[in-house]
Formats: C-alpha cells, structure tokens, sequence
C-alpha cells in the first residue's frame, strides 16, 4: 500500500474539500453566471479597469480600499470587461477561504483543522448563496482577516520566548491597517489581536510599538479618503 507523506496527504485531503466545496457551490454560480453584476460589484470592476485612477477609497464613498479592484485589474487587462472574469474572481476567493480557515485551526489547536476546513466547504445555504453573489470588499476581508488571526497566533509563542519579533510584529501591523482601510468590521478581529498579542508578551508589552506603527501607516489611506467635513 501506497504511504503519502504527511504534506501530500495533507494536500490532497485540501483538494478534495475544495472540489467538494466547488461541487456545493455550483448551483449558486450557475445562477450567479446568469445574472449581471450588481452596482457594487459593478463599481470594482470599473475600478478595476482604471486601477491608476483608483484613488484611496471606493468611487464615490469615503470608505474602503481599492485593494479588490488592484488584484482584479491583471485578470481584466488579459481578458478584456467581461462580467465571467469578475465572476470567476469572486468563485475563487471564497474557495480560497477554506485552506485558510485549515491553517488557522491548526495553528489554534492541532487536531481540529479538517472540522474547519469542512465547514467552510459546506456551510449553509445562505453562506453558499454569498459565496457565488458577495458584496464587495468582504471575501478579500476575510482573508485577511484569517491572516491576521493566524499571524497573531504564530507571534504568540516567539513573544512568550522573549525573542526579537519587530519586524514580524511591524508587518503584522501593517497587514491589520491594510484590513482595517479595506473594511471597518476588521476593527473587532484588530483589537483582538492587539489584545492576544499583548496578553502573549505580558510585563515587555511596550515591544508592541511596532505593530503600532505598522497598523497606524496601514490604515493612512483612509484618513486620506475620509470626508472630515462631515
């Protein structure tokens, strides 16, 4: 019998969830396929098609980041302003969202991270239906929160250890300003990990300064694109 090595197993059991996930979601995209893109949706993939006309917020609002419409904008200069382009680049981040909440699992607790995995291929309906049809800004949010919650769970023990972790900590921070730019309700998942990571360091917290920094230079451009007027 065939013996995988740890890391292959791993890979394929991945695999299969997403075509296990992709399997669950199809009647949603099929759906969605058929149907135009919304005004929002619509607003990205605008922005997406000028991403150096862009500016620091969505067109028109004084909130979020044009990061979406950035990662977008390869795939709509290689396939021209085709609504299955943007389609497809929805589809894919939810997929993605499933080895992310793998990764996170297991750095949290060793041993739960096919349950997670599982679950973020098969939610429910409604989860389903968002994940063929989301509003902008929130799948990208995700991830990123995910990876902010995994960071702080990696800089945890080498704070614990006493060991030099500023420029982890400075990136950490920037990750968590870009979050907090591209989408307000990251601030709840940004405090919290501010609060685990100073919980993790425990009399040395002023090591922290650089997360700070990270998070303040982060989230600049919002400041920029925010009405003060109001």
């Amino acid at each position: 019998m065939l013996r995988l090595p740890p890391r292959a197993r791993t890979g394929l059991g991945l695999v299969a969830l997403l075509v296990l996930a992709a399997a669950l979601r199809w009647p949603f995209w099929r759906e969605a396929l058929r149907t135009p893109l919304d005004g929002d949706t619509s607003l990205l993939a605008l922005m997406a098609l000028h991403p150096a006309q862009t500016g620091t917020t969505l067109w028109g609002q004084p909130y979020g980041s044009p990061l979406e419409a950035w990662l977008l904008a390869p795939f709509l200069a290689l396939t021209g302003p085709r609504s299955l382009t943007v389609h497809v680049f929805y589809f894919t981040l939810g997929l993605l969202l499933v080895p992310a909440a793998f990764l996170v699992a297991r750095r949290l607790e060793p041993g739960i991270e096919w349950h997670a995995a599982t679950l973020a291929a098969a939610p429910s309906a409604y989860l389903l239906l968002l994940s063929a049809s989301p509003p902008p800004l929130y799948p990208l949010e995700l991830l990123i929160c995910a990876a902010l919650l995994g960071g702080a769970l990696a800089l945890e023990r080498r704070l614990a250890r006493g060991e030099a972790v500023g420029l982890a900590l400075l990136l950490w921070g920037g990750l968590a300003g870009l979050a907090f730019w591209t989408h307000l309700m990251a601030a709840s998942v940004v405090a919290t990990g501010l609060a685990f990571l100073a919980c993790s360091a425990g009399p040395l917290r002023r090591r922290l300064w650089p997360a700070l920094v990270g998070l303040v230079l982060g989230a600049w451009p919002l400041a920029l694109g925010f009405d003060w007027s109001v």
